[in-house]
């Protein structure tokens, strides 16, 4: 048997994770970007006529983990302004598709930085939280601006590019 060498190689300090609003507004590059598709399905019992006794469980209802973008500042201001578009909502509730509601798609990057190696698109998606950070002159930390998104619908993956 020759001999092995190996090497460890990282690729994640090296991608970079770009959000693209509606098709076509860039959100600018994030460090952090997830979960990307995480689920639950409730379990319902199934128990039939007078038993007491459990027959069977079904999967009910499925609810879909919000998405939470997280970048170092930016000059990029199109997540405050989908931030804003919720709260200037001005009592729409109830609406089917409100102004606020866009389409979503987070790309991980290649080390090229423009290469897609895989997305994930969220559709009727808006914010529900949003964190621009803080001013600390005590800690060396980067200031982190933080969104959480919600979304309608199971996310849609795709490989490669768009």
């Amino acid at each position: 048997m020759g001999n092995v060498q190996s090497e460890s190689v990282s690729y994640l300090p090296d991608n970079s994770f770009r959000v693209i609003i509606d098709g076509g507004d860039d959100a600018g590059t994030f460090s952090k970007a997830g979960p990307l598709f995480k689920w639950k399905a409730d379990a319902i019992e199934i128990r039939t006529g007078t038993s007491f006794t459990k027959e069977a469980d079904e999967p009910g209802n499925v609810t879909f983990e919000d998405l939470v973008l997280e970048q170092g500042m930016s000059t990029n201001q199109r997540l405050a302004q989908m931030a804003d578009e919720v709260i200037n909502n001005g009592g729409q509730s109830g609406n089917n598709s409100p102004s606020y509601k866009h389409i979503v798609r987070v790309e991980q990057l290649d080390r090229d930085k423009t290469t897609v190696l895989m997305s994930y698109t969220y559709e009727k998606a808006w914010v529900i939280s949003y964190d621009e950070g803080s001013f600390d002159a005590d800690s060396n930390k980067f200031r982190i601006r933080s969104c959480t998104i919600r979304f309608i619908g199971k996310p849609i993956k795709k490989i490669g590019a768009q």
